[in-house]
């Protein structure tokens, strides 16, 4: 693979002494038809011009910046430069001329056509060289912005999903604290199995929030142990039941998804029950698809829709697997049904 660098000296090598070669059976076999090393001399040294002046555009519109403007002006400006090489081209090929007569002479004799032609011929060839450089340089500057874009997108967005994470541990810490006061209160001789309960909580959503997904097993032990802690809080009032496929337990989720819904089942349902209230965890594959529902007793409120373990799950989720999910609130007969599926 070649570098940049290497590449544009072989283009340059290459296509100006590719010039030479056709002028050479331009002249060999149609103009003059015979080889003459003159001619050889004359157009090698000004294919060494060529690469010389060339290079000199070059370095003009690098140091201007030009392939960030916009594209007339580039055009311009490739036109002005293809121009300004070619009257140089032209000069240079005039010079042996100068050692062949007096100036003087030269210069009468020379007419504006003659000088016409000669820079209308060499523009062929810096015309093309500019036509083939411009274009380098636009699609190389368009694929570094694209590349800035993605960088740019990719940076955002796991700044965001820090955020979200970040986030997710003081609201989990809340609600569990939230838990482990009414049990001092209510229970205080079970408050230090809640404790050690929540330590082994915490360390889970401190560390394992960390990475991108989980196994689902890890996930469902966690909900596990969170749920125990709440029904000692609520004693039998609160039923839990789980309904885990064993398929379901190698899938990579986002860790704490499972958690935060089951949050939101306590907040929303057993908080606000009256008399008994129950809580299902159910994962099930459908048609090879993972099926993840968590279905608690109640209603469905308004601002249930818009908390913040919702809005997280739905932003985690967006992460990691884009639009190959859905998420669903669905209100039944007597509760309301939390599904995650991923398609």
């Amino acid at each position: 693979m070649f570098s940049q660098r290497k590449l544009y000296w072989f283009c340059q090598v290459l296509g100006w002494f590719g010039m030479v070669f056709i002028e050479m059976i331009n002249y060999t076999f149609f103009i003059i038809q015979e080889f003459r090393i003159e001619y050889l001399t004359l157009f090698s040294t000004m294919a060494l011009s060529g690469i010389l002046f060339t290079h000199m555009a070059r370095a003009i519109l690098l140091k201007i910046k030009l392939f960030e403007q916009r594209p007339a002006i580039v055009w311009t400006w490739a036109f002005l430069s293809s121009l300004a090489v070619a009257i140089l081209l032209s000069i240079t090929g005039f010079i042996p001329y100068l050692f062949a007569q007096p100036i003087q002479k030269f210069i009468s004799d020379l007419t504006f056509i003659e000088l016409g032609a000669s820079v209308m011929n060499w523009m062929r060839y810096t015309g093309v060289w500019m036509i083939v450089y411009s274009m380098y340089g636009i699609l190389q500057h368009k694929s570094l912005l694209e590349k800035e874009k993605l960088n740019f997108i990719s940076l955002a967005k796991s700044n965001e999903l820090a955020l979200l994470k970040s986030q997710l541990n003081p609201h989990f810490l809340f609600n569990a604290l939230n838990s482990i006061k009414a049990l001092v209160t209510v229970h205080p001789e079970n408050s230090k199995h809640a404790i050690v309960q929540l330590s082994e909580l915490l360390r889970y959503t401190l560390w394992r929030s960390q990475e991108e997904t989980v196994p689902l097993a890890e996930e469902i032990e966690e909900v596990r142990k969170y749920l125990e802690l709440e029904k000692i809080r609520f004693g039998e009032k609160l039923l839990v039941t789980f309904s885990i496929q064993i398929e379901t337990f190698s899938y990579l989720i986002p860790p704490g998804i499972i958690l935060t819904l089951a949050e939101n089942a306590i907040k929303h349902g057993a908080s606000k029950s009256e008399h008994h209230a129950f809580i299902h965890v159910n994962t099930i594959l459908q048609n090879g698809k993972l099926l993840i529902e968590v279905e608690n007793s109640g209603e469905i409120q308004a601002e249930n829709k818009q908390g913040i373990g919702l809005l997280h799950i739905k932003k985690r989720l967006v992460h990691q697997f884009n639009d190959q999910f859905t998420f669903q609130l669905i209100q039944k007969k007597d509760s309301v049904s939390a599904m995650i599926q991923l398609l």
